[in-house]
């Protein structure tokens, strides 16, 4: 687990595996605070009930790798359908990860191809890099012909602006936070409800998911 503090931003990145007590499938997920506001979030877990600690505890929304800030994986070219999602398990975890800090720079490198189920993935690099005040997230991949689809759930109202290429955090209102995407072939927001009692203490608000499709093998 990374976490880092330069200038405006809080960042966490998770390696590891799928292995951890009071587990959810987001290895390789990341968080971002910026000015101490969420932007980039984990959702957390809703009250605890039978089915958390059952073998059922994966049909839970919020502990599986298509809630967290990850790739699912689609045999459509538009993202429909079945995905392939990450599994339970220390066999499904980070590879080959590069951890760098130093004064100027923080960057985290990992392969998350062996968090996934399918052998059609054969590599997907994740690397996340905080760096004279501009953070980068710049996932490749090799998967096909699956298309990737990565989520990203944020504390703000996404607005996704095509001519541009930006997702705007916030909308119109005076904190919006701007954030370039490159390589989406479209993309798409859905709002969360927050309806559950345990998750409303952390969240006054809904949460929104950004689905964006690959384009091709690089996503920054």
């Amino acid at each position: 687990l990374l976490v880092a503090r330069k200038g405006d931003f809080c960042l966490a990145v998770k390696a590891g595996d799928n292995d951890d007590s009071h587990n959810h499938n987001d290895t390789g997920s990341f968080t971002v605070y910026r000015d101490g506001e969420p932007l980039f979030v984990d959702i957390g877990v809703e009250t605890y009930q039978k089915k958390t600690f059952s073998p059922r505890r994966y049909e839970i929304w919020t502990m599986q790798s298509q809630y967290h800030n990850l790739p699912t994986f689609y045999e459509t070219a538009d993202g429909s359908g079945d995905g392939i999602m990450q599994q339970a398990g220390p066999q499904y975890r980070a590879k080959d990860t590069v951890c760098r800090m130093e004064p100027d720079v923080t960057r985290i490198r990992m392969d998350l191809a062996d968090a996934y189920p399918d052998e059609r993935i054969r590599a997907y690099e994740r690397t996340v890099t905080l760096e004279n005040g501009r953070l980068t997230v710049e996932d490749r991949a090799d998967c096909r012909p699956l298309v990737p689809v990565l989520s990203l759930i944020t504390s703000r109202m996404p607005v996704w602006e095509e001519e541009t290429g930006m997702l705007v955090l916030g909308g119109d209102t005076p904190e919006a936070v701007s954030v370039q995407v490159t390589g989406a072939a479209s993309v798409q927001v859905e709002r969360l409800p927050i309806t559950d009692a345990r998750l409303q203490t952390a969240w006054k608000q809904d949460l929104w998911r950004t689905q964006v499709v690959f384009a091709g093998d690089l996503l920054k």
